[in-house]
């Protein structure tokens, strides 16, 4: 409609008729250019307008380039980027992004700076294009700052993250500031088929100006990450610390490390715990849909840091639908510290079975939290399926297993100083089957506690079918329990079907400790 708007504003008279041909100081080719006197919005032409790329002044007349008068995007070339030659692209750029339509022509662009975008604007690449940044710059490289609808498709980015200078002491945290975008109390943002790789920090990180307190009234909004690729990053592929109505949607992550578990995520929804008790980082509604991430230290992470000098910030409503999880090194999915929201983890595929085996890791790992937790209708190839640690009120349905060392794991640990019981959880029709294993220890439904203070308790099993071919083993077990410390009991399980071609003296159905009592509902035996 704009486009229409301003075609109309010439046909009535607000652009000049005479028309005049310029040299292109930058490119050394002439263009026609159109006698104006007022740009897109209406407003009377100034000298500061005048850039002699895409508007000039001559006799006291301004002019502007075709292209410009009639509302096509603006070729970058106009200002002086030139693709392959090697030059320094970077002040070709920031001149280009003043204005709202911008093109890259195909080749290797390089920038010596941050690029910052304040304003309404779409820039797509045309055809494989390369912005990469130069050594030592120490930086990010694109700042959205307090913009309204911004689009970037179709461009390739590299971080060149081995020829920065490190600053940062802390070599678990790479710093936040160096993501190849960073956003910041910006609405209605579009990355689009874009790669990011090898970056200091972040592929793309949603956060906020460390120099205004975090609050909902200044939260990004409306994110749609569509069809990138992540590769390679120095924290996260996707940070998600300040921010609503996110979409992360057909992408794919890949090869993000470090060296803690918290850090090199594929996907990490984090809000900042803040400098002071009045700052509120807030993350709500964020929708994961239809990705592939494999060969991260995390796959997806969703954690609320606890017992920091800030409230720790909110996370409302997160849904991980349709994803492709492979060989994640720690876990592929991890939630953790949440309380009053929803998290909805429906159709994914879990395929982690070559990893090595850590009693920390699994497919899906939950810790210290007391939420709505829905897992439904996933398939999970893995040693385990599901560690719960410290959890309440999670819901586990339609779920098919496949595994080799514990099918479910509920512990209590005092390493987490939770006072969480792990209760109220059901597990409900859930298929699980044991694969060919070599663990000394295999277990169907496995309970731990080694806190004194919490309890595993009322926990329900419903209609699950246990599967396996075999019950040679050095150890197996139906049902194991444990409570060196603390208490299990009233845990049911109704109307559960167990599936062994024979069972014989080193079977074992239940293993309890004589401390804990289980109400055992009914468990066919087929």
């Amino acid at each position: 409609m704009k486009k229409l708007f301003l075609l109309n504003l010439l046909i009535v008279g607000f652009f000049g008729d005479g028309q005049i041909s310029l040299v292109n100081p930058y490119t050394k080719q002439s263009n026609n250019y159109l006698s104006i006197s007022k740009d897109y919005d209406g407003n009377s032409l100034l000298d500061s307008n005048v850039d002699n790329a895409v508007i000039y002044k001559k006799n006291d007349s301004y002019y502007a380039v075709d292209s410009y008068v009639n509302g096509e995007a603006l070729n970058v070339r106009i200002f002086g980027a030139i693709p392959n030659d090697g030059k320094d692209d970077t002040m070709a750029l920031k001149k280009a992004l003043k204005y709202s339509s911008i093109v890259i022509p195909a080749g290797v662009y390089e920038i010596s700076d941050k690029l910052i975008i304040s304003k309404s604007i779409s820039i797509l690449g045309l055809g494989p294009v390369d912005i990469n940044l130069k050594d030592k710059v120490n930086k990010g490289m694109i700042l959205i700052k307090n913009a309204f609808n911004v689009r970037i498709e179709n461009i390739n980015f590299w971080g060149n993250r081995s020829g920065q200078v490190f600053s940062n002491t802390n070599p678990l945290d790479l710093s936040e500031n160096r993501s190849i975008i960073r956003v910041e109390r910006s609405e209605k943002i579009t990355i689009k088929d874009c790669v990011f790789e090898e970056s200091e920090g972040d592929g793309i990180s949603l956060d906020n100006d460390f120099s205004f307190e975090a609050q909902k009234s200044n939260v990004n909004s409306d994110i749609i990450i569509d069809g990138n690729q992540f590769i390679s990053n120095g924290r996260n592929g996707v940070s998600v610390i300040h921010a609503k109505n996110v979409v992360i949607k057909n992408s794919k992550f890949y090869n993000h490390i470090a060296q803690n578990s918290m850090l090199g995520c594929g996907i990490d929804i984090e809000p900042n715990p803040g400098l002071s008790s009045n700052e509120n980082y807030y993350i709500e509604n964020v929708n994961i849909e239809n990705n592939y991430l494999e060969n991260n230290n995390e796959g997806i992470q969703i954690f609320r840091i606890l017992g920091t000098v800030g409230s720790g910030g909110a996370i409302k409503n997160v849904n991980i639908l349709n994803n492709n999880f492979k060989n994640n090194l720690h876990n592929d999915l991890i939630v953790w510290s949440l309380s009053d929201t929803s998290v909805n983890i429906v159709g994914n595929n879990f395929d982690s079975l070559e990893k090595t085996i850590n009693p920390y890791y699994s497919a899906i790992a939950v810790v210290n939290c007391d939420t709505a937790l829905n897992v439904e209708n996933n398939t999970i190839t893995a040693a385990r399926p599901f560690v719960f640690t410290n959890v309440k009120s999670a819901s586990i349905v339609g779920n098919r297993c496949f595994f080799t060392n514990y099918g479910i794991l509920i512990k209590n640990d005092n390493f987490y100083q939770s006072a969480i019981n792990s209760e109220l959880n059901k597990f409900e029709k859930n298929i699980f089957s044991l694969l060919s294993s070599s663990e000394t220890e295999i277990v169907f439904v496995k309970m731990i506690t080694d806190n004194l203070s919490t309890s595993i308790k009322k926990n329900f099993f419903i209609e699950n079918i246990f599967n396996s071919n075999s019950v040679s083993f050095n150890q197996f077990a139906f049902i194991f329990s444990n409570v060196p410390n603390g208490i299990i009991n009233s845990n049911y399980f109704l109307r559960n079907v167990l599936n062994m071609p024979t069972v014989n003296s080193n079977y074992v159905h239940v293993n309890t400790d004589s401390a804990q009592k289980i109400v055992d509902g009914e468990i066919k035996l087929n």
